[in-house]
């Protein structure tokens, strides 16, 4: 990742933590927080750690299992945690998680998965997460959906814009698998009436970097022609994955003893958030995030939203910032050691 946007990213990452703070000392009387900390169950406060803590267990899970039977190697489960939070860790940190995938494949190459299987790994990874995207919005918006359209109407659009964008991209890459030469020429046709518009300005810039990706993800369509099963057990942990992190709202919301509304109706209320927010290009979605949680959920937070934003945005995207640094520091501390024992082994033997 380019050292000038690293640091970019990390300036606007603490301002978000300033954002935090701020929330935290303004828009609740003392007296009222003192009172939501002797009424708080900190019991339900965990389950809400415990479920982020299972949603990136999960990514790892889904990991594990694709790796055997595209790298040809079995790879241990807490190296597959280790991949999966490094590819947290780098999306929290890059606009729309451009960064995660990437950095995945570096970590791979490093424990000695080439290139083209370990792409092969996140590009079928990304496929399932797309496909249980797609499934839970249809079931939340099948279970909560007339309720949304009444409530939030201003936003209801602009989620189902955030659904057709996930859409696009299973189709896409179901094209890619059947008939690689369409792919190509829909992706042409798509970057010249871009180029029309003035969105994009370097017409073959752009091909090429699309056309990786269609090489990508026609690589890994080996994969998923050969094992649909194997790519359905990962569908479902995906979903399992997705439906841990919709679940932290629920569990703050019962931790501040409040009651009144159930799983679901939080779950369906955080699934159309973080569609709505998709299309800000900040890093974790920073200020889109904690402004449509405000939008959404403060009807049902009322006096307390703020609070709510920030043990949401702790749980859900400063503690992977935290954990996945540490795992990055702690990685290459190891690495260095390593060397060292190599070259004093090599000395030895000459």
């Amino acid at each position: 990742m380019n050292k000038k946007r690293l640091t970019f990213n990390y300036i606007y990452i603490i301002l978000t933590v300033l954002l935090i703070g701020w929330l935290l000392s303004t828009g609740v009387e003392s007296g009222s927080v003192k009172e939501l900390f002797s009424n708080m169950d900190y019991w339900w406060l965990a389950g809400g750690f415990a479920c982020i803590v299972m949603h990136w267990f999960m990514d790892s899970a889904i990991v594990y299992q694709i790796i055997p039977f595209i790298a040809r190697e079995k790879v241990g489960f807490f190296r597959c945690v280790k991949y999966g939070i490094i590819g947290l860790y780098y999306g929290a940190l890059t606009p729309f998680a451009t960064g995660g995938q990437p950095a995945q494949i570096v970590y791979m190459k490093r424990d000695g998965i080439p290139v083209g299987k370990s792409t092969a790994i996140v590009s079928v990874k990304l496929f399932v997460h797309l496909l249980a995207m797609c499934f839970s919005f249809i079931m939340y918006m099948t279970l909560r959906g007339s309720s949304f359209y009444k409530n939030y109407h201003a936003i209801f659009f602009i989620t189902i814009m955030g659904f057709f964008v996930n859409v696009f991209g299973v189709v896409f890459i179901f094209i890619v698998m059947t008939n690689k030469n369409k792919a190509v020429r829909i992706i042409k046709w798509v970057i010249m009436v871009l180029r029309k518009i003035r969105i994009v300005r370097d017409e073959e810039r752009a091909y090429g970097k699309i056309e990786k990706v269609i090489l990508d993800f026609s690589e890994a369509s080996g994969y998923i022609k050969t094992h649909r099963f194997r790519v359905f057990i990962s569908f479902v942990l995906s979903f399992i994955k997705l439906s841990f992190m919709f679940a932290v709202p629920y569990m703050v919301f019962r931790a501040f003893s409040l009651d009144g509304y159930g799983l679901i109706d939080l779950a369906s209320l955080n699934t159309f958030v973080f569609l709505t927010v998709s299309f800000m290009p900040t890093p974790g979605t920073s200020f889109a995030a904690e402004g449509g949680f405000r939008l959404v959920y403060f009807p049902i937070f009322g006096g307390f939203t703020n609070m709510a934003i920030a043990a949401w945005r702790i749980i859900t995207y400063y503690l992977i910032l935290i954990v996945g640094a540490l795992l990055v520091v702690f990685d290459q501390i190891i690495r260095i050691r390593k060397s060292k024992e190599d070259k004093k082994d090599q000395q030895v033997i000459q």
